[in-house]
């Protein structure tokens, strides 16, 4: 669980708030989504041995790519502004 949390940050933007809700928010998405696939390979017995850790490498394939690719995160040091319309006052 520290190797998925840590991926959540990495991912993200370990430098902004906002990268790290994004992050959290894709790896959780991706994570799930991984592990229903495992789980249907396994409930489908495609292989002769039960598929163990396809998310784990899969994360980590994401994350050493993700260093390559942007070392800095999705978000890597701007905060999102959300600019919300404000109602007339008075």
């Amino acid at each position: 669980m520290t190797f998925v949390v840590l991926a959540m940050l990495v991912i993200g933007g370990p430098a902004t708030v906002s990268g790290a809700v994004i992050g959290t928010v894709v790896v959780s998405f991706v994570y799930q989504g991984l592990r229903a696939i495992e789980n249907a390979v396994n409930m489908a017995q495609l292989f002769a041995e039960p598929v163990v850790g396809l998310t784990d490498v899969c994360l980590a394939i994401a994350l050493i790519m993700m260093l390559i690719i942007r070392p800095l995160g999705l978000i890597e040091r701007n905060e999102l502004q959300l600019y919300w319309p404000r109602g007339k006052s008075g």
